[in-house]
């Protein structure tokens, strides 16, 4: 009778390769986990200096300072405000609304205000009128969302009114 088991010769290296697979996903999640530590301990030096009175002038400044706190006093321009779009809080989803604050020399830093839900109807913005004015704001040196790929916008577009709904506040100006 028959007395060979059924063995085909790509059974091992079938077993080779999901090895070879799961290794390679245990290295990425290791290297995630570094870079996770890394935020945290970065986010821990930077709410453990006092805050900076200045924003930094240039990016690579700012790039040098990300995760520093920040004290800066300005007025709000309420007039353009910014609902970066497609931000979902606990499901549910929303904007986080940002202003620019207007500082003495002239220039302006974003402000990120918070989180509002978002109206069930997507042709209505949520109502994110205030006075703006004079303020201090405190917070968190940080970068702003970019786009992986921008694609030019088409001949003869307008600018959106303001509150401008974007993916990207990299595109108001």
């Amino acid at each position: 009778m028959f007395t060979r088991l059924f063995r085909p010769w790509w059974s091992p290296v079938l077993a080779l390769g999901a090895v070879a697979v799961a290794a390679s996903a245990a290295s990425w999640q290791l290297r995630r986990a570094a870079e996770t530590t890394a935020l945290f301990a970065a986010v821990a030096a930077g709410d453990a200096t006092a805050p900076l009175a200045r924003a930094p002038a240039d990016a690579e400044a700012a790039a040098a300072r990300r995760y520093r706190r920040l004290r800066l006093a300005g007025d709000y321009d309420a007039a353009h405000q910014i609902l970066l779009d497609n931000s979902p809080v606990r499901g549910r989803p929303g904007y986080f609304v940002l202003v620019p604050l207007r500082l003495a020399d002239g220039s302006a830093v974003l402000v990120n205000r918070g989180w509002v839900p978002a109206p069930g109807d997507r042709a209505r913005l949520p109502d994110v009128a205030f006075d703006g004015g004079p303020a201090t704001a405190t917070g968190r040196l940080d970068r702003l969302p970019r786009p992986a790929l921008r694609l030019a916008a088409p001949p003869g577009a307008r600018a959106a009114p303001w509150p401008r709904r974007l993916f990207f506040p990299a595109g108001a100006a």
